[in-house]
């Protein structure tokens, strides 16, 4: 039998692009504008595993949870003449 407990605490941080408050043309249908009050998205993972081995089988079971706090997510809006905005904010 072995028992394994595991927790990792991740962080993802914003890209420039993503934090500048200027309006950037990717081409000349779509533009991105970035926000600066954007906040680094964290995410806690616990996983807890079990394993038995007893020839000539083998069982393994896994269980796992997963929480987001301020994911960083896109937002696209679209005109009248089918141009393409996108943002991010914080989810």
């Amino acid at each position: 039998n072995r028992l394994k407990v595991e927790y990792r605490r991740t962080t993802f941080y914003p890209s420039a692009w993503t934090l500048s408050p200027y309006r950037i043309e990717i081409d000349s249908m779509t533009a991105l504008i970035g926000n600066p009050m954007l906040s680094p998205s964290v995410r806690d993972a616990v996983e807890l595993s079990h394993s038995f081995r007893k020839l000539p089988f083998s069982i393994n079971s896994t269980v796992y949870f997963h929480s987001t706090n301020k994911l960083v997510s896109s937002n696209k809006s679209y005109d009248s003449n089918a141009f393409c905005t996108i943002t991010y904010n914080n989810s």
